[in-house]
């Protein structure tokens, strides 16, 4: 899927800032489903409080579409909070990322530090709906991110996983290999982001689906296959029938989207 993105980019022109506007519209209808259907409602009248949405963003492409998908959901009229990884070092952080977070502030959005975030949590009169994890993305690794930006990753996994609210992770939540689906194993204990929905990038990775086949790898404190029971949908960031015949895949033209701009999926593992 990468490689993909990178033929659509530098061979066909669909730009990184293109697919990102595409993926961030994509995770924002799957979190308004989300939260109409988990949630208190966004359809009962004016009183009913508006549901705050919480966005963790680290600094790569998963965390650029999180903060596109914030400024839909803002848009849209819903309490939305970014808190970026990295965000103390905002000159350093990605190109497309810096650029995703100056219009994000530019339409009235909220960025803040693990610290900050936690305190304005505490301000709120009503508790966090859905937390959107676009952290660590498909290339990096936990030991990859400087000690200070891991321990920051390790507290907000752990926050997410205490909170009542939903989790949805773009292509695959936070701790779980991109490739392999098993589960980082942190002090010597599983740390994963506990996802309920999970919003893959133009097509599942191979990950995701290593991990539903693993099913017992991600577990919770009872030995039970998370995996199992994710609501995966797949969106459509524009890579269209051109990009796959470029890029000489076996699937010659993707996902067949048929109209709609997210479509649900089901894993069905082999028959026993």
């Amino acid at each position: 899927m990468l490689n993909l993105e990178n033929i659509a980019d530098n061979e066909l022109g669909l730009s990184e800032d293109m697919m990102a506007e595409n993926a961030g519209r994509g995770i924002a209808e799957v979190a308004f489903s989300a939260l109409h259907t988990g949630g208190r409602g966004l359809t009962q009248g004016k009183s009913i409080t508006i549901p705050t949405v919480v966005v963790f963003a680290g600094n790569n492409k998963s965390g650029l579409r999180a903060v596109a998908a914030a400024r839909h959901l803002r848009n849209h009229g819903l309490n939305v909070i970014v808190c970026v990884l990295g965000l103390e070092r905002e000159s350093e952080l990605l190109v497309g990322l810096r650029r995703q977070l100056k219009v994000f502030r530019n339409f009235g959005g909220k960025l803040v530090t693990k610290i900050e975030l936690l305190e304005y949590i505490k301000t709120l009169n009503a508790p966090i709906e859905l937390i959107i994890d676009g952290l660590l993305g498909l290339t990096i690794s936990f030991e990859e991110l400087r000690t200070g930006d891991q321990a920051t990753a390790y507290e907000l996994i752990e926050y997410a996983n205490r909170s009542k609210a939903a989790v949805l992770a773009i292509d695959i939540p936070t701790g779980i290999d991109p490739t392999t689906g098993k589960v980082s194993i942190i002090d010597g204990r599983q740390l994963y982001m506990h996802a309920k929905y999970v919003v893959a990038m133009g097509a599942p990775k191979k990950g995701l689906l290593e991990a539903m086949v693993l099913g017992e790898g991600v577990a919770d404190e009872d030995g039970l296959g998370k995996g199992k029971e994710w609501q995966i949908f797949v969106a459509d960031v524009g890579l269209g029938a051109a990009v796959w015949k470029k890029a000489g895949t076996r699937v010659r033209r993707g996902v067949e989207f048929e109209g709609s701009w997210v479509l649900g999926m089901r894993f069905q593992g082999n028959a026993e």
